[in-house]
């Protein structure tokens, strides 16, 4: 099974719905900088951020996290 990082999994679905990390990082109430440190992988995401995550791109939690298990898209950026 190939699993993906969280943070690639994030990345992948903002892209899929043509977010930007500005928009993400203003609706999840956090720095366009720190939010993108969590897409690098380089801070450690927190339940309370990964909820508000989820609820700015629209998905289910367990979505997102299954989603993880998965290679659903091409993730080689």
């Amino acid at each position: 099974m190939n699993t993906v990082s969280i943070n690639k999994t994030i990345k992948g679905y903002r892209e899929l719905k043509n977010l930007t990390q500005a928009y993400m990082a203003e609706k999840t109430g956090m720095s366009q900088g720190n939010y993108s440190k969590i897409e690098l992988g380089t801070v450690k995401l927190t339940y309370e951020t990964f909820v508000k995550i989820c609820a700015v791109l629209d998905i289910e939690q367990s979505v997102l996290i299954e989603s993880n298990k998965k290679m659903i898209y091409n993730l080689s950026k």
